[in-house]
C-alpha cells in the first residue's frame, strides 16, 4: 500500500496475499489513488506443461506458432 500511496508501480507475483482482506486492502488503495499501479504476475516458466509445449514446438509437432502469451 505504501508504494501505491507514493505513486509507484508494483508487480506482484501470484498469490497477492493468502488473506483476502489484504488483497481487498491493496485494491482499495489502488482505487483511492485513482490509477492502476498494481499488476499481478503468474510465473509458469518451470511448469511441466510449459516445458512439454516448448519441446513440442522445438520438435515441430505443433507447427509454427503465430503468437505466444
Amino acid at each position: 500500500k505504501a508504494c501505491i500511496a507514493a505513486g509507484k508501480r508494483v508487480l506482484c507475483e501470484k498469490p497477492l496475499s493468502q488473506a483476502s482482506a489484504d488483497c481487498i486492502a491493496v485494491m482499495e488503495a489502488e482505487q483511492k489513488a485513482g490509477a492502476k499501479f498494481v499488476q499481478l504476475g503468474f510465473m509458469r516458466r518451470y511448469d511441466r506443461s510449459y516445458e512439454d509445449m516448448k519441446r513440442a514446438l522445438a520438435d515441430g509437432r505443433l507447427g509454427r506458432p503465430l503468437m505466444m502469451h
